[in-house]
């Protein structure tokens, strides 16, 4: 009896676990940065921030389509940001944005900081969102 008990618990611990991960995508699944920076959703839009010690990207993105994990760039003209960055144990300091080719560039000043935090406020026809990333500057 004793041995049947064990059984049954050892039975239903390697049951249970068997489902543990059942349902997670962390793999292929997921949308990957294109340019190597940090990326974050805001309604259909994806945000990427890429951040050096001098200055900032930000590329805006949007899926190709809705079953694709491929991103494509968005018209400049149809995102507005305003963007604040804030060093470590620092105050808020606004960035000004200017328009590339495909992406907002801004000059900033993090030092010898080897992390400082980029607030963005975006806007994309009606919807309003806003996103905080943790930038660990690139070389």
């Amino acid at each position: 009896m004793k041995k049947l008990f064990t059984a049954l618990i050892a039975l239903m611990l390697i049951s249970f676990s068997s489902f543990a991960h059942e349902g997670h995508d962390h793999g292929t699944g997921q949308v990957q940065p294109t340019k190597g920076g940090v990326i974050q959703k805001a309604g259909d839009l994806f945000l990427e921030v890429v951040g050096t010690k001098s200055d900032v990207k930000i590329y805006p993105l949007k899926a190709a389509s809705k079953e694709a994990k491929t991103l494509v760039p968005v018209a400049l003209n149809e995102v507005k940001l305003v963007a604040t960055y804030m060093l470590p144990r620092g105050k808020a300091t606004p960035v000004t944005l200017a328009r590339s080719s495909d992406h907002f560039e801004g000059k900033i000043a993090a030092g010898s900081s080897h992390r400082y935090e980029v607030k963005l406020k975006i806007e994309s026809g009606s919807m309003k969102d806003e996103i905080t990333y943790q930038i660990e500057p690139q070389e």
